[in-house]
């Protein structure tokens, strides 16, 4: 399995476009056909960052080989860009991040992670922010590491609010601070401790929910199993509120690299990758009933792409939020797991994951979909065909996430036509599914009961002859 470190970013409002960064070009390319349809954004760029704002206006933030700080964006098909600031030339540029809809306005805001190159072991977070019509900027945290460069997160909450997650290592301690912007007041709030640890903590993430929800997860290494530690609590950035655990969420798990946080519609998913497969379990929002989804077949040749979908909209979803995810580049296909879950009609089994004893209820997560709703293998089967899956198939789709997360959520206001359209499409194409299924098992059902009927007469058959022939031989023994 290949790994590209580079985030690429997935947005567009009439056309899906795809933009990743690659030999110091900002490219843009069509999501669908990225080979033909390519052009070049920006030229000379150490790192970048994408957001669509409230109008669905594209921004994108990046700093260049000079150490400028550039602002363009994209109106009528026309890039427009300017020098916001120069970076220090002591600073090595690690991460950038921009922000359009803080306090749920246009207005532009960028974090940036760099290097102290005067100090081997300290990082420094930097905010850039407009205010009096002036880009100013404003230090938030320096971060201190021995051996690898720090974790740093965020995300945005529904009111507009910006939250960090970061990690630095204080007193031979690895520990993990979680801060608060509020942008309405233009004030950025103390520092909170979430955890400390001997061992490395790894694999940070954070999530803001639509229900208003802050979603932390952190790994650690635990008897050669990662632990996984996963609180959440609703947002107030007035009153400090208690972090609550899952508890039906697997604690240790083998191998766990690449994990994912993301909500699709009205659901909470998890997913990380493990041995040849890509897992993913979800939960209902506000609920702790983790199960799993799906799970996806790697292959070593292929390519998994961290990415992060722009907007709260993608392709027919209600909601969509995705600020670290991952995409899996196949020969023929492109998959983000844990959005593009569509089910397996063909009747197939995965091998299963290799999982620690202590996730019992998640042992079979490697397993198709299908198999979980398999139809009884008689031996009319082979006689049958196709038969066994269409009646696979009602159930899979019946079952699986493509139902449960693209069934619209009729009180949400932003539904568009088209996403009610394509709706009622899907349940167009599944009544049809369904009258196949059942038009199908009606002639399997009519076929055994002549099995059945063809039997007895057979047997009836048998019986007369076996009656003739002792005739017969009664008649012959006579003469």
């Amino acid at each position: 399995m290949r790994s590209i470190r580079d985030k690429q970013y997935i947005a567009g409002v009439k056309e899906l476009k795809c933009y990743l960064l690659k030999n110091g070009c900002i490219y843009e390319e069509n999501y669908f056909n990225p080979i033909e349809d390519k052009i070049i954004v920006e030229k000379d760029v150490l790192k970048f960052s994408l957001d669509i704002d409230k109008d669905n206006k594209l921004h994108i933030a990046c700093v260049n080989n000079d150490k400028n700080l550039i602002y363009i964006t994209k109106d009528k098909n026309k890039w427009n860009k300017r020098i916001l600031s120069k970076v220090k030339s002591y600073y090595k540029i690690k991460d950038i991040k921009l922000y359009t809809n803080l306090n749920n306005k246009t207005t532009n805001n960028i974090l940036l992670l760099v290097k102290d190159t005067r100090s081997r072991d300290m990082y420094s977070v930097f905010f850039y922010y407009i205010k009096n019509s002036n880009w100013n900027l404003k230090k938030i945290v320096d971060l201190y590491y021995d051996k690898y460069q720090p974790s740093f997160k965020s995300d945005i909450d529904y009111k507009g609010n910006l939250h960090i997650l970061f990690k630095t290592k204080e007193n031979a301690k690895y520990k993990i601070y979680y801060k608060t912007y509020d942008a309405f007041h233009n004030k950025w709030g103390l520092a909170e401790k979430i955890t400390e640890n001997t061992q490395d903590i790894i694999n940070t993430l954070i999530l803001c929910d639509t229900n208003n929800n802050a979603n932390i997860v952190w790994c650690s290494l635990l008897d050669k199993n990662i632990n996984i530690n996963f609180i959440r609590r609703k947002i107030n950035l007035y009153k400090r509120t208690s972090w609550k655990e899952f508890s039906t969420l697997p604690k240790d798990i083998s191998n766990l690299t690449y994990p994912t946080l993301i909500q699709v519609n009205n659901n909470l998913k998890f997913g990380w990758k493990q041995n040849n497969f890509y897992n993913i379990i979800k939960t209902s929002l506000d609920k702790d009933n983790w199960k799993k989804s799906t799970s996806i077949k790697l292959d070593s040749k292929d390519l998994l792409m961290p990415i992060e979908i722009a907007g709260y909209n993608f392709k027919n979803f209600d909601i969509i939020k995705a600020p670290y995810t991952y995409i899996y580049l196949s020969e023929n296909d492109r998959i983000i797991p844990g959005i593009d879950e569509i089910p397996t009609i063909k009747d197939t089994k995965q091998d299963k994951i290799q999982n620690s004893d202590n996730i019992t209820d998640f042992n079979d997560i490697g397993e198709s979909l299908n198999d979980k709703n398999s139809c009884d293998t008689t031996n009319h089967n082979s006689e049958l065909g196709y038969l066994p899956y269409l009646n696979n198939m009602g159930k899979s789709i019946e079952e699986s996430s493509i139902v449960n997360d693209i069934y619209p959520n009729y009180n949400f206001q932003t539904q568009s036509n088209d996403l009610q359209g394509f709706i009622n499409k899907l349940n167009s194409l599944y009544k049809e599914i369904e009258d196949v299924k059942n038009k199908e098992l009606t002639l399997l059902n009519s076929i055994l009961d002549l099995r059945k009927k063809n039997n007895k007469i057979y047997r009836k058959i048998e019986e007369i002859l076996s009656d003739y022939n002792e005739f017969d031989t009664a008649i012959s023994n006579q003469d």
